[in-house]
């Protein structure tokens, strides 16, 4: 029940608390690393302010995680996921409270269940993300700590943590 009412508030919050329309920002860049989080054993991300939506400053984000470079051959075939994402921030800087609703593409290599030689597997996952965010209204340090449940191809659930620290550009 808690993990509904969890992804329930990642998905609506900025939305439900806005007063009018999504309105230009300043365009502000964070590059960031997260260990755990949305791509399960960390990424590289990147994110861009894109708009105000009421009370919350409203962001898109991509990462790009990857385990296993080679496959279980030796030969060249890294496994890759790609996180997406719409991070927004609620609260006055430099603390606020980050929800972010998103999707994680996979591009998996494992065994063929048929002739267990390497084969390509494609994904897609629901995920969120909701926790604390550090961020400074100017260039400077960003740190976020955040609860990043996953749904795994929208039916298994898997509750993950992450933490992220890069700069604001």
């Amino acid at each position: 029940m808690l993990v509904w009412l969890g992804l329930g508030l990642c998905l609506i919050s900025p939305f439900a608390l806005a007063a009018d329309s999504i309105e230009l920002v300043q365009k502000e860049t964070i590059v960031y690393l997260e260990a755990g989080g949305t791509a399960i054993y960390g990424s590289a991300n990147i994110e861009r302010a894109i708009g105000s939506l009421g009370i919350a400053d409203i962001y898109v984000r991509i990462g790009l995680s990857t385990y296993g470079l080679k496959n279980f051959g030796g030969q060249w075939d890294p496994s890759m996921l790609l996180p997406l994402g719409v991070p927004s921030l609620i609260g006055k800087s430099p603390h606020f409270l980050e929800t972010a609703p998103g999707f994680m593409f996979t591009s998996l290599v494992g065994a063929s269940n048929d002739t267990r030689k390497p084969e390509r597997k494609w994904g897609i996952h629901g995920m969120g993300s909701i926790g604390y965010r550090y961020q400074k209204p100017a260039k400077g340090l960003f740190f976020k700590l955040v609860y990043t449940p996953i749904l795994e191809h929208f039916r298994q659930w898997h509750h993950w943590a992450g933490l992220g620290i890069g700069y604001s550009l």
